[in-house]
């Protein structure tokens, strides 16, 4: 038997409402399986997000290494190459 955390009587484990007070009374298993599922999905989603995320991080330094890469390449040819040759 339990105790009715409202009134105080004990409480058959089969019943679900106090018989004195008439409050509902929930069961530990209740509680932990229904605070449980909302952060496990939802933990499972951000690690999925930041997994994938890290996965694809390279490829992606990688492809605006390459893009930027023909910037900065340019201006070096500008400023060694083609600058001095105007000036003579």
């Amino acid at each position: 038997m339990k105790l009715c955390k409202y009134c105080g009587e004990q409480i058959p484990k089969n019943k679900k409402v106090c018989p004195s007070c008439g409050k509902r009374v929930e069961t530990k298993k209740e509680n932990v399986s229904k605070k449980e599922e909302p952060t496990k999905k939802s933990s499972s989603i951000w690690s999925k997000i930041l997994s994938y995320f890290l996965m694809f991080l390279p490829f992606l330094f990688f492809i605006f290494l390459i893009t930027h890469l023909w910037y900065f390449l340019f201006l070096i040819l500008v400023l060694l190459v083609i600058i001095p040759l105007i000036k003579k």
